[in-house]
């Protein structure tokens, strides 16, 4: 439920500690579904799973599949990261 351009010094103490264990379950999932394939193959020479958990990957300009607001794209670290910015305030 947070926007991705938020920086930790912004966020109060409930924030942060949604924020971390929010982190923690989902690389737990990524890890257990072989991570993201992104444009090929992972490490493990199989394709990734974890494709069908990211909501709006890839999904610049196209309705949120929560709430039907357009999905915006912000470059962070010179990585594409997509949201919702009604559901990622």
């Amino acid at each position: 439920g947070l926007r991705p351009d938020r920086t930790v010094p912004s966020l109060d103490d409930d924030e942060k500690r949604d924020l971390y264990f929010a982190i923690f379950q989902v690389l737990h999932k990524a890890v257990r579904f072989g991570g993201l394939s992104g444009n090929g193959w992972t490490l493990t020479g199989k394709a990734g799973g974890f494709e069908r958990f990211a909501a709006v990957l890839g999904c610049d300009g196209l309705s949120c599949p929560a709430c039907h607001s357009r999905v915006r794209q912000v470059v962070l670290g010179r990585r594409s990261s997509f949201y919702c910015p009604r559901c990622q305030r």
